[in-house]
């Protein structure tokens, strides 16, 4: 994973992001409390997803052209969570049509939508050159 991630994120000066979440808890809904953008070089953004295996495996890839934020969020039961947020930019190009967008009001003018944002869960990576 670190083999993969220095070269990609064009750095020396590298940050590992990843959400976290201070106790487990139920399916309950959150409220945002902040939102703040990480700041990050362009083009400088690895993102590693742990894959269903018997031992730990990441499926590693760059992002682009994307933003990064540091969401802040606390649940019902006063849990809280600092949630990582990805987008992906020019989205557009996407195909075929992911399911989620075709969701979405905007699917209908597919050349109209950019970026595609989604909370990473805690087993989730970020590597960003800050």
């Amino acid at each position: 994973m670190v083999d993969y991630a220095t070269p990609s994120v064009q750095g020396h000066n590298i940050t590992m992001l990843h959400t976290s979440i201070n106790k487990a808890s139920v399916l309950q809904a959150y409220t945002a409390i902040k939102v703040q953008r990480v700041l990050s070089k362009p083009s400088s953004t690895a993102a590693c997803q742990n894959m269903p295996y018997l031992y730990a495996v990441y499926y590693c890839h760059y992002i682009g052209e994307g933003r990064i934020y540091e969401v802040s969020m606390k649940a019902e039961d006063g849990s809280t969570v600092v949630a990582i947020s990805t987008c992906h930019a020019d989205s557009k190009d996407w195909a075929p049509i992911p399911m989620w967008f075709q969701a979405l009001p905007v699917a209908q003018k597919a050349d109209q939508y950019n970026y595609a944002c989604h909370f990473l869960p805690d087993t989730h990576i970020i590597w960003a050159s800050v």
